[in-house]
């Protein structure tokens, strides 16, 4: 499971996690992603499209590919909320939860890492 708690304003930090979360696909591991903080601004439509970082793959690339390999998206309530992203406004397959459905999947991942 990866975490992401940095938002679109830093397009490195977000880009390398998806990077590592989907060539943890390609190496056959099921992938989870989670949004916390300022992460949660990844799960707007349209967030991905404005995030690049030269010499990676853009964003919207590499979500389109996590999710095509069947990778899970997740965020956290309060961070949406917090930044007034209404649930019409996510991107297609956003799970909304809460933190004990976080505890959950935490305790369930063999790995957790945190960008």
């Amino acid at each position: 499971m990866f975490i992401i708690t940095h938002g679109i304003d830093e397009p490195e930090k977000i880009t390398v996690a998806f990077t590592m979360a989907v060539a943890s696909q390609t190496l056959g591991a099921e992938v989870s992603i989670g949004l916390q903080g300022a992460g949660a601004t990844i799960a707007e439509k349209g967030a991905a499209e404005l995030v690049s970082f030269p010499g990676c793959t853009p964003l919207k690339t590499l979500l389109d590919a996590f999710q095509a390999q069947g990778g899970k998206l997740y965020s956290c309530a309060p961070p949406l909320e917090y930044r007034k992203i209404s649930k019409k406004n996510l991107i297609d397959g956003m799970n909304v939860v809460n933190a004990e459905t976080f505890g959950e999947l935490y305790l369930s991942a063999d790995n957790i890492l945190v960008y």
